[in-house]
Formats: C-alpha cells, sequence, structure tokens
C-alpha cells in the first residue's frame, strides 16, 4: 500500500511528499459515501463478520487483526490493523460520518448525543468538501506542519469521570477506576497525567486524530497493551449492547490523556470535527422494467402511515399483465416503516417500491416554508424530473389519496404535447370568484398567470419529464426555489412555470373532499361548468383527495371518511390511524370543555371498544397516553 508521490523543491529537486493515510472506519451494514482524495484509505470495520460478496473497499481482517472485536472495539479494529499492517509517515483514524475539518474558520456546533461539539453537515457533497476544505493541498499543509491533529475538545459542564458517572447506560466507572489502575502498574510515568485529565472538564471524544509515524505507533503500542490488560480484569458478559462497546468508548478518554501527556513536547493541532446526518449512498433510480407505471410520491415519516392506505388502495386496482413501480422520495422514513411498507407488496410480483432520498440535490437550497402544518418536502416534486432523469414519464401522487381504479389508465393518457396533465383546481376558481378576496390581486401581481381559471390542482399529476428537462434545467428550478416565496407554495410554483403547458384531465382523477365549510363554500363560488363536472365527478371518483384539514385521520366523519377507513383497516399501520384520529378527538374535547372530565370518559370508551387483553388495545392505549 505505499505511494510514491513527489513534490519539487525550492532547488528543482524531486522529493518524496510525505505518506498520509487517514482511515476511514465503515460499518458493514450499510454503504456510505466516501470522499475522492488519496489521503482517506476506506477501511470496513469488523470485516470478518461481513457476508455481502463482491466488496472492493479494504478490510480489517487481514494480516495481524483483531477485527473480531469490532462489537467491543469499535473503530479501534481499523486502527489497530493500519498499526500492524500498513506503512506510512502520518497516520490518521476517522469514521464513516466524522471527518476533522480542514478549514480556518469555525462553525457553530451541536450538543447531541452522537454529535457533540461537531460541526453538524446534513450531507457530504462538493459544497462541504470545499467548505471545510477537504482537499489533499489544504489537509497536506496542516499535516505535515504538526505532530498531530486532533478534535476540538468540549469544555463539559462536569469533568470526565463524573461525565462517565452520569451515563451508566453507557460507562461502568469501575471500568475506568481499573485502567487509571493499570496505566499506574504499567505506565507510571502517565499515573498523575491521567489523574488530572480525568478531574478535568475537557472532553474528547470519538477517537478521531491524525499522527506523525513514531508518535501513532506509540501510542497504539500504549493504548492496546491498557485495553488488552482491561479486557482479562472486567467481565463484560451481561452488559448492554452500549455497554458492551466499553473498550471502545475508554480508549476516547485514553486518547485525551495521551494528548494531555503529549502537549508538553509536541506540536498538536486542534481543528473541529465534521459530523454527517445523511451519509447512506444510494443507488440511481431507474425503471424496473419497460412500460411500467411509475408512480412518484414524497412525504414525511409521519406521512408513513397514510402512504401505505394509498398503496393499498392502488394495489387493489392494478393489472396482473402490467409493472408498477412506487418510488418514496424521502429523507427520513424509518427503517421499521420502510420494512412495513415493503411487507404491502411482497406477494405481487408486479410491483416494487424504491426508496430515495432526493434532498442532497437540494442541500444548497433555502426551502421557504411559514405553517407548520406544512414541511419542505412540498419542493421535492419541483426537481422530480432530475431526481428520476432515467425515466421519461410518471405519475406524481399525493399520498393522502385513495384510488377507486387502476391508475395505468391515467398513466396510459397521452401528453406528449404538455410538460404536465393535472385537474383544474375548481376551489382556487371559487377564490378567484370572491371566496378569497385576496386571490385576484396575487395572480395578478405575484403569480401572473395566462390564465387564472386554469390553475390546477397538482395533487394528482403526469409528469412528462423529457419535455420538463428540455423546458428548465436543474440549476433555474434550483434559482427559482431560492428566489421565489409563495403562497401555495410548490403548487403555485408548478402552476408558474408551467402555465399554459397543462393538459386538464377530467376532474374524476382528483376529486378533492369536501373537508370544511370554507372549501365547500368555495365550490360553490366556482365557475358553473367547473362546479357541475366536481359534482358529477365526486358521484364516480377514480381518485379521492382528502387535500384539506381536517383529514380522516382526524376526523373519521370526514367526506368520503368511510372510503378511506374500510382501507385503514387492512393497512399495518391501523393501530397507530385509529391512535391519530382518537388523539385529534382527545384534543378536541379536552378544548371544548376546558377541563379533563371528556377526556377521562373518552379513555374509559377506548377501553370500552378495544377489548382487554387484546393485542390492539395495548398498541392503541400506548400511542395514545403515552
Amino acid at each position: 500500500m505505499k505511494e510514491t508521490n513527489f513534490k519539487t523543491d525550492t532547488k528543482g529537486k524531486e522529493s518524496k511528499k510525505p505518506d498520509i493515510k487517514i482511515f476511514v472506519s465503515h460499518r458493514i451494514d450499510m454503504e456510505a459515501e466516501t470522499i475522492d482524495n488519496p489521503l482517506y484509505v476506506n477501511v470496513r470495520c469488523g470485516a470478518v463478520f461481513d457476508k455481502r460478496e463482491n466488496i472492493d473497499m479494504l478490510g480489517d481482517d487481514t494480516g495481524d487483526n483483531i477485527s473480531e472485536k469490532r462489537e467491543s472495539f469499535n473503530e479501534l479494529t481499523v486502527q489497530y490493523w493500519a498499526w500492524k499492517n500498513v506503512d506510512a509517515d502520518y497516520y490518521g483514524l476517522c469514521h464513516y460520518r466524522r471527518y476533522l475539518s480542514f478549514s480556518d474558520k469555525t462553525y457553530k456546533v451541536e450538543s447531541g448525543e452522537s454529535n457533540n461539539n461537531c460541526v453538524v453537515e446534513d450531507y457530504l457533497s462538493e459544497k462541504i468538501i470545499v467548505k471545510h476544505c477537504l482537499n489533499e493541498k489544504k489537509m497536506r499543509e496542516v499535516i505535515e506542519n504538526n505532530d498531530v491533529i486532533v478534535f476540538k475538545p468540549i469544555k463539559a459542564q462536569f469533568n470526565n469521570i463524573q461525565a462517565m458517572k452520569k451515563s451508566p447506560d453507557y460507562h461502568n466507572i469501575e471500568d475506568m477506576y481499573e485502567t487509571l489502575k493499570i496505566i499506574k502498574e504499567l505506565y507510571p510515568d502517565m499515573s498523575s497525567i491521567a489523574e488530572k485529565y480525568m478531574n478535568n472538564n475537557e472532553i474528547y471524544l470519538y477517537n478521531c486524530f491524525i499522527m506523525r509515524k513514531e508518535i501513532f505507533y506509540k501510542y497504539s503500542e500504549w493504548l492496546f497493551n491498557i485495553l488488552f490488560e482491561l479486557e482479562k480484569r472486567i467481565d463484560m458478559k451481561y452488559y448492554s449492547i452500549n455497554q458492551y462497546r466499553t473498550p471502545g468508548t475508554i480508549a476516547e478518554r485514553l486518547l485525551g490523556i495521551y494528548i494531555a501527556y503529549l502537549s508538553k513536547c509536541k506540536q498538536i493541532q486542534k481543528q473541529q470535527l465534521i459530523f454527517f446526518k445523511y451519509i447512506k449512498k444510494q443507488s440511481e433510480l431507474q425503471p424496473f422494467k419497460k412500460e411500467q407505471v411509475t408512480i412518484v410520491s414524497n412525504f414525511n415519516d409521519n406521512y408513513a402511515k397514510i402512504f401505505s392506505t394509498f398503496l393499498l388502495s392502488a394495489l387493489m386496482n392494478i393489472s396482473k399483465d402490467r409493472y408498477y413501480e412506487f418510488v418514496v422520495l424521502s429523507e427520513d422514513i424509518r427503517e421499521e416503516n420502510k420494512n412495513k411498507l415493503l411487507g404491502i407488496v411482497r406477494e405481487y410480483k408486479n410491483v416494487k417500491i424504491s426508496f430515495y432520498n432526493p434532498f442532497k440535490m437540494l442541500d444548497d437550497v433555502k426551502l421557504f416554508v411559514d405553517n407548520s402544518v406544512y414541511s419542505k418536502d412540498l419542493y421535492v416534486r419541483v426537481i422530480i424530473p432530475y431526481i428520476l432523469e432515467k425515466y421519461d414519464k410518471v405519475l406524481v401522487i399525493d399520498v393522502d389519496t385513495i384510488c377507486k381504479t387502476d391508475l395505468k389508465e391515467l398513466y396510459d393518457q397521452n401528453v406528449s404535447s404538455y410538460c404536465m396533465a393535472a385537474v383544474r383546481d375548481t376551489v382556487y376558481g371559487g377564490y378567484l370568484n370572491g371566496a378569497r378576496c385576496d386571490i385576484v390581486e396575487y395572480c395578478k401581481n405575484t403569480l401572473k398567470l395566462i390564465k387564472p381559471y386554469n390553475y390546477c390542482n397538482t395533487g394528482i399529476l403526469i409528469c412528462n419529464l423529457n419535455k420538463m428537462r428540455q423546458k428548465y434545467s436543474l440549476k433555474f428550478l434550483i434559482n427559482h426555489i431560492n428566489t421565489h416565496k409563495y403562497m401555495i407554495y410548490e403548487q403555485d410554483m408548478l402552476n408558474v412555470l408551467y402555465d399554459d403547458d397543462i393538459l386538464f384531465l377530467d376532474p374524476k382523477w382528483n376529486v378533492f373532499t369536501y373537508t370544511n365549510s370554507h372549501i365547500e363554500n368555495s365550490v360553490l363560488y366556482a365557475p358553473k361548468k367547473d362546479y357541475e363536472n366536481y359534482l358529477k365527478a365526486r358521484k364516480q371518483p377514480y381518485i379521492i383527495h382528502y387535500a384539506a384539514h381536517p383529514k380522516p385521520w382526524w376526523v373519521s366523519s370526514a367526506d368520503f371518511g368511510a372510503d378511506y377507513w374500510n382501507i385503514a383497516r387492512i393497512s399495518p399501520f391501523y393501530e397507530e390511524l385509529l391512535a391519530t384520529v382518537s388523539w385529534h378527538l382527545s384534543n378536541h374535547l379536552v378544548a371544548q370543555s376546558n377541563t379533563n372530565i371528556k377526556i377521562g370518559r373518552f379513555r374509559r370508551i377506548v377501553d370500552i371498544i378495544l377489548p382487554h387483553g387484546s393485542k390492539r388495545r395495548k398498541i392503541v392505549k400506548k400511542l395514545l397516553f403515552r
């Protein structure tokens, strides 16, 4: 692995560049994004347990290694492997989601359990690499002029001993006392430094550093001598999964002790540490079958249960001779919820669900949201043409919908001459006719639509992605998001961008419900033809859209609520949906009475409806009354 790089000195002679290797410890259960920089060496931690095939990344299980200690030594298995098997002039250690910054600037830090005193970034992107100077030239400049680079310590409220005592879920303080005893026995000249450091409130965490070769060798020998001796003296048989990481967490304190020891005679540079929130590497989205029906939805984890009802309703109407892909665009869906959704389609050979996090593309964008009811997820659909670059045409459907017919009938409609197809918004037509006095002026001065009455509801769309990409570049779309603040967020934006380039669909494809009196009144204000078409569509809807508030999972008696709950009953999220409607009813009762009397009665009703001892009763009560 020895690299041969050269630089030219002032006399024009070539000389070797110092060989710098910063070992990045990677998990074996997740493929993470990496930095394209020759100074970083990516290594699988605990590679001896990796059962995957055709993995190119180096593992810590060759030569002299302790790969099997991954669960207790964590990233230290990579450090040990590098120490024993790789030659370099400088050695470093960091993690797949934590990297030392080389910027001269100081950035705001956070104080969470996993990112304490770290600069938190959402994504590992080119912008962030530039921001933190993670390029070879700058890194060499800093590294080659210092003996040690280390994470800036946390100025804690408590000293190291107190901090460990206050976290018994991670630390058995007796293990740290035993470690101090071992230091006194094996390295008596370090004992007073260790005691002083442990009673200091400067804390080094995460085992991230870079050291000159001779320092790294001495530190590694010192560290592992202590930890291997500690292993012999403590019994971790009954430790929890977090406590079982004791050698790795104690190593964090040992690093701090060693830095205190080195500080008297070595040049030590302290840099900020970066923590990346979303580091999982994603495969590019592409169709899995020719002529498939592609349905795209974007939402956050809170709406996974709502998506389940839409998904189930769509599956009830699909054709056996056609393929369907449901693409879920989300940043934060938990694995538990993903598995529930995947379970719904498991028996369908012609259906696939793909999950993709699109927000790296919006990392530079100021996503304007001034209403707590909405989220930044709204803006994802504006850049869908570039999120799904391998697709020619897709349906984009809100999750607060249920299908009454096969979505292939919608997908197969000819939109070749248009960017989009959608249903004219009857409610908005009512706004323009006086249901909202501010809309006419807003349309004229802000939206500047050619035909305001052709404003469409974007909850259900057919998108001709090829034509959309021809019309606007990704750069243009992102700039538009950055520079415009609309009243109805992305819906206004899409109407502005594709004004007069929209094919209007039969209203049956987007029958929004009478969720409240304001919506019902607005429909009455709509142009006569739109009003009549809406009433006709209500009699036989193809897609029911619960567009406004309250939703049927808030109020079970909502318009078309029976249709919704007929689907919800078979959802794997049914108990959560019950708890949601119950929670909203509880809040309503409390708000109405201003006492706890009605809420008490409501809880008794839940007890009566759901039999004692039933799994469903336990789940609902846990979710509702926690």
